[in-house]
């Protein structure tokens, strides 16, 4: 039986833990103000820039079928689709 792959590799786990733990006490602060609420967001957006910073392969299958109508229609509407895809993950 396969097992699935890790969500995070090891680096990318430890950069997720260090960023958790400068941010910890904000997010489990108690309370729903809207003043809590907004630095909860500023402490986990805080956490994702840290980690999308760091410079990774593209998470995207390898073998992706560029040319699947189910995917990308053969129009100018699936053209524009696939071309905002690949400069938003390929660049």
């Amino acid at each position: 039986m396969a097992t699935r792959a890790a969500y995070f590799s090891p680096s990318e786990a430890q950069i997720l833990m260090e960023a958790y733990e400068e941010v910890k006490d904000i997010i489990k602060k108690k309370g729903n103000t809207a003043t809590v609420i907004k630095q909860r967001e500023k402490a986990w957006q805080s956490i994702a820039d840290r980690l999308n910073a760091k410079e990774r392969a593209p998470r995207v299958p390898p073998a992706m079928d560029w040319d699947n109508p189910a995917i990308f229609p053969d129009d100018d509407s699936g053209r524009l689709l696939r071309d905002q895809y690949v400069l938003n993950y390929f660049s």
